[in-house]
């Protein structure tokens, strides 16, 4: 390819240099990767030992669910994801198809494990359920879960291209004179009749994982607190016998909350931005993309430090995640205050194992 060919693509993305690109996307990703895989593998290790192994209610292993999906976000995806932007992709057909799972995959698994929690907690306090099914039916149920949030990948694994074409990359070679691999989800000319309806898709994903989802637990928030303040007026004693101290389900119903919302929070940049580039508003101006792929980048960033902030609401809720958290990153033991409550364990005592 002569030089001609080329200078329409490099000189217009001489606005910002590969190096900012390089230092906006490596420095802050080595920061999220390396406090999200420590927080959340401790979180994790944390739930295993004082929760699972004590008591049998489905709230705990949803939320370890929770911190599995945030895991697989940085383990899998995220390094990928800057693998891809850096240099060709060098992984295969497989590994792209995957790859393009991953981030809807993400996406639904938390969302419709938030709003499993809110259901669990409104029918734990209102409807005074059993908060230890079967293990079966929790194994049906986080299955259940997950095979949902797999089936709402489809499209993205219909659309995704894993072919030859001409790229800018942040890594070391910014542009190559021929084509080279490249894998992501795209709708070409053969896919023009599908324009409509995948951007409508779109729109359907995300009002289904969030805009409905968190609809869906505020609404069971209210009605937990409002049933809560009815019982204060009379008694709630059956509910406390029966299921533990009725104070801690409302902050369990008060952290599905925040975790939804939280969830809304960090994924909603990157839709936005998805949603103007793919409507055409941003990607026929080539003469900007570096910007548009920076501002993408930073976006994406967002999303990711999202496994940051959902250990901190964990160890807020749970003192023995704080405490686990504190251990970690001071080097030394902390000793739990005498009137620090065990929720996890104070919570369900008679549902050990």
């Amino acid at each position: 390819m002569n030089n001609s060919e080329r200078n329409p693509i490099t000189d217009d993305f001489k606005d910002i240099s590969p190096l900012a690109m390089q230092l906006v996307a490596y420095i802050p990703s080595a920061i999220i990767l390396s406090l999200g895989i420590i927080t959340n593998i401790t979180i994790l290790v944390s739930l295993i030992k004082k929760g699972l192994h004590n008591v049998r209610d489905l709230f705990f292993y949803l939320v370890t669910s929770l911190v599995i999906y945030d895991i697989v976000l940085l383990v899998l995806y995220w390094p990928l994801a800057l693998v891809r932007k850096s240099i060709p992709w060098p992984f295969g057909s497989f590994l792209c198809y995957f790859f393009n799972l991953l981030p809807v995959l993400c996406n639904a698994g938390p969302s419709l494990t938030v709003v499993a929690m809110a259901i669990h907690q409104y029918r734990v306090i209102v409807k005074s359920a059993n908060p230890s099914p079967s293990t079966t039916c929790k194994r049906i149920i986080l299955a259940a879960i997950f095979f949902t949030a797999l089936a709402a990948t489809f499209p993205d694994l219909l659309f995704t291209a894993y072919t030859y074409a001409y790229g800018l990359f942040i890594g070391p070679v910014a542009y190559y004179d021929d084509a080279v691999r490249v894998c992501f989800v795209y709708i070409g000319r053969h896919y023009s009749n599908f324009q409509d309806p995948y951007h409508i898709y779109c729109i359907s994903l995300y009002v289904t994982l969030y805009v409905i989802p968190l609809i869906i637990v505020v609404i069971l928030y209210y009605q937990i607190k409002r049933n809560i303040k009815i019982d204060d007026t009379a008694t709630n004693s059956a509910i406390t016998v029966t299921y533990g101290d009725i104070t801690i389900h409302k902050k369990w119903a008060k952290m599905t909350l925040i975790l939804m919302i939280t969830l809304l929070l960090f994924w909603t940049p990157e839709y936005i931005f998805y949603f103007v580039y793919n409507f055409g508003y941003l990607r026929y101006r080539l003469g900007y993309y570096r910007r548009y792929q920076i501002t993408y980048l930073i976006c994406q960033l967002i999303t990711v430090s999202k496994c940051i902030a959902n250990p901190v609401i964990y160890a807020h809720f749970f003192p023995e995640c704080k405490q686990s958290l504190r251990s970690i990153f001071t080097c030394s033991y902390i000793k739990r205050k005498s009137d620090q409550p065990d929720m996890i364990n104070l919570s369900l005592s008679e549902n050990k194992i």
